[in-house]
């Protein structure tokens, strides 16, 4: 008769928590391209003048201190805009809190306050 031993490592199933879904995206202001804002998306990334934003763009005043966020859902990326005075824009459509968050794609042009930005996503 054959005998087994079995760790006890094997009788407890290893439950792993997956890691949260990391992103990143760059904004490149159109107007002047060595101008560059990359970020690592972990749950959102905040978009406004304010210091404690997570990309922080003070030199145009028309940016709100808290103008707009973006969020991956799975593989998707989202803005929603903060309620800021002058909105945000995707490719000239105006993003209003109240109408909910857009699609963001590569390659989309967001305007903020004054400020241009191409959006690139890896």
């Amino acid at each position: 008769m054959k005998t087994f031993s079995i760790d006890k490592k094997e009788l407890n199933p290893v439950i792993s928590k997956p890691e949260l879904y990391k992103r990143r995206i760059l904004l490149t202001e159109t107007a002047n391209p060595n101008r560059k804002y990359p970020c690592e998306v972990d749950e959102h990334v905040e978009v406004g003048r304010s210091r404690s934003a997570d990309i922080c763009i003070p030199h145009d005043i028309a940016i709100g201190r808290h103008h707009c966020y973006f969020y991956f859902q799975q593989d998707v990326l989202f803005a929603r805009d903060l309620g800021s005075i002058n909105h945000t824009f995707v490719n000239g459509h105006r993003l209003r809190k109240e109408d909910g968050d857009m699609v963001i794609h590569d390659g989309d042009i967001l305007l903020l306050g004054n400020t241009k930005f191409k959006v690139s996503i890896f």
